[in-house]
C-alpha cells in the first residue's frame, strides 16, 4: 500500500531568547508550484494555501520569539533580557506549530518584525520582512496596507544601504539597489524609483548579475514612461 506524503514536515527549532525545544511546519519543496512572479519577487502559487511564506517564520510558544532561518543568532544577553522585557512578558503562550492561513501568517510575520527590531537585526533584515508582510497584504487585496508596508521596507533598506549590513544576510549590492527602486515604484515615489534603478544599472558589478540589470532596466523605462 502507498503510502502519502503530506506537503508539510515538522522542524525542530531551539529558541535563541529562552533555549525552549519546539517544532514548526515546513512545507516540502515538491509541493511548491509557483504560478506567477513579480517584480518585486512576489509569487502566487497554484494553491494559495500550499505557499512557503505562511511557513517561513517560526514562533517560540514559550516566550514568543519570532524568527526566519535569515536572523542573526542573538548572543549577547541585553538583548536576550529586552526581549524578555517587552514582549514574553506580556506573552500569552500560543502554539504556532500547525497548519496556517494568511491571518496567522501576517500575525506571526508582524511578530518577526517586532523581534527583529528589539535583538538588533540588520536593517536589511527588517526590510526584508516588511516587504514580505506587504506580499501578505497583497494576498489579502488590502491595498492601504501593501503601500503601508512597501514603504516601511524602503525605510530598512535604505538604512541598509548606509550602513552596508546588507552583506551579514548575504544579500548583493544590486539586488538591493533593484528592490529599493520597486518599493519606490510600487508606492508612486518615481524620483526616487529612477534614483535606484539608475544606480544598478551604473553599478561597477553590474555584469556579475546581468538578467537583474536588465529587468531593471525594464523598470527603469516603465517609471519613465508612466
Amino acid at each position: 500500500m502507498t503510502q502519502t506524503i503530506p506537503p508539510f514536515y515538522d522542524k525542530n527549532m531551539t529558541c535563541d531568547i529562552c533555549t525552549h525545544s519546539f517544532t514548526t511546519k515546513k512545507m516540502r519543496s515538491r509541493f511548491i508550484r509557483v504560478d506567477q512572479v513579480e517584480n518585486d519577487f512576489y509569487k502566487t502559487y497554484k494553491d494559495p494555501l500550499l505557499n512557503p511564506l505562511l511557513y517561513e517564520a517560526a514562533v517560540c510558544p514559550e516566550c514568543g520569539y519570532s524568527f526566519t532561518d535569515s536572523f542573526l543568532p542573538v548572543k549577547k544577553e541585553e538583548l536576550k533580557e529586552a526581549f524578555q522585557n517587552q514582549v514574553s512578558s506580556s506573552w500569552k503562550k500560543r502554539d504556532f506549530g500547525g497548519e496556517r492561513d494568511y491571518e496567522t501568517a501576517l500575525t506571526i510575520m508582524k511578530l518577526t518584525l517586532l523581534s527583529a527590531k528589539v535583538t538588533s537585526q540588520p536593517y536589511g533584515l527588517m526590510g526584508s520582512i516588511c516587504l514580505r508582510i506587504a506580499w501578505l497584504h497583497r494576498y489579502q487585496e488590502k491595498s492601504s496596507e501593501e503601500a503601508r508596508f512597501l514603504d516601511q521596507a524602503a525605510v530598512q533598506y535604505e538604512k541598509s544601504f548606509l550602513e552596508g549590513d546588507f552583506r551579514d544576510i548575504a544579500m548583493s549590492e544590486l539586488a538591493l539597489l533593484f528592490i529599493l527602486g520597486e518599493c519606490y515604484r510600487r508606492t508612486g515615489n518615481k524620483e526616487k524609483a529612477r534614483k535606484y534603478f539608475s544606480k544598478v544599472i551604473e553599478h561597477k558589478d553590474k555584469h556579475l548579475e546581468p538578467n537583474l540589470v536588465e529587468r531593471t532596466r525594464e523598470q527603469w523605462y516603465e517609471t519613465k514612461a508612466n
